[in-house]
């Protein structure tokens, strides 16, 4: 017998125990950008607050906007090459990133209609003490009331618009991109799904589902935990209501009994005073908060874009 085949022979009998163990595959190397994306993700699925509020979403789309202005720094070296299929992918991802982050826009700007109509009805409402002119200041309170309406059914037409919206946002194939580009515009993807799904009145649909698994990008995991999470707490909305921002919610809540209450005086002629001055109250109240909440959501979402816009430009300019 020659000496391999005995060699071969005699290791096959050997024990398990002598065997040598099996080979782990070696781990991920972790760069600045895993370890920021972990950190926030991990810190985001701790949190407190809830998904639809003010402070949650701040949070989220800080993060988008920081890994954002992160990912150029992965295009820096001049080595660095990407093949032509994912430069495709990237110019037509982060085209779907600017459409995305338009339709929020476009969302915003209906409930700022909103904000309006209602704090003209109670400019009008102010007002109402003069007998000879309260019949007509009342009506011209409940056609600014009215419009309230009209704007909430422009935002269910916007959401029936939702389909391209949805391909947007949907998780794209991971194609060999630098990583930190990956990361930055899946996280941007979520992050922007979860702000369609609560800049709405009624928010009963469904948020985006995120689900990807890639053993080499050490942040995945991260992110997915905070999908289930988001996940768990839509389901459970839903089923004991709706899932809308907080200050819209409560403000649609006051706005909707003051629209009662004037339909009340209008059809009944009767006076209500002091109930028409305590909604009043809440509804000033609730313009105040919603209007600053909007404001700072606003610019976080043109922060986003002009970060979107950058990294395009940068991307453009190393591989153009």
């Amino acid at each position: 017998m020659r000496p391999s085949s005995l060699l071969r022979t005699i290791s096959s009998k050997l024990p398990a125990r002598f065997s040598p163990p099996p080979v782990a595959p070696w781990p991920p190397v972790r760069t600045a950008f895993d370890d920021f994306l972990i950190s926030e993700l991990d810190n985001l699925r701790q949190s407190t607050h809830s998904l639809t509020s003010s402070s949650w979403l701040c949070s989220a789309l800080d993060i988008a906007i920081t890994a954002q202005r992160m990912s150029p720094m992965s295009l820096l070296p001049c080595a660095i090459e990407i093949e032509k299929k994912s430069v495709e992918k990237y110019y037509k991802d982060s085209a779907d990133l600017l459409d995305a982050c338009n339709c929020l826009r476009e969302r915003i700007y209906v409930i700022r209609s909103y904000l309006r109509n209602s704090e003209s009805a109670l400019r009008w409402l102010e007002f109402t003490d003069d007998v000879e002119l309260s019949s007509s200041l009342f009506r011209k309170a409940l056609y600014a009331l009215e419009c309230c309406e009209d704007d909430e059914r422009q935002i269910v037409e916007l959401e029936k618009m939702k389909k391209k919206f949805d391909y947007c946002c949907a998780p794209k194939e991971l194609v060999a991109e630098p990583e930190a580009l990956i990361g930055a515009g899946v996280v941007a993807m979520f992050v922007v799904g979860v702000f369609d799904g609560v800049f709405s009145f009624k928010g009963h649909r469904r948020l985006m589902e995120l689900s990807l698994e890639c053993e080499r990008l050490p942040w995945m995991h991260a992110l997915n935990e905070v999908c289930k999470q988001v996940k768990d707490e839509v389901e459970k909305r839903r089923k004991g209501g709706s899932v809308v921002l907080d200050e819209l919610r409560e403000l649609v809540l006051v706005v909707k009994a003051l629209r009662e209450l004037v339909c009340f005086i209008v059809e009944k002629g009767k006076e209500c005073g002091r109930e028409m001055k305590k909604v009043m109250d809440l509804v000033r109240r609730r313009c105040g908060e919603l209007k600053e909440m909007m404001e700072v959501l606003e610019g976080r979402v043109d922060e986003l874009y002009k970060e979107l816009i950058g990294v395009r430009m940068v991307f453009l300019e190393r591989f153009a």
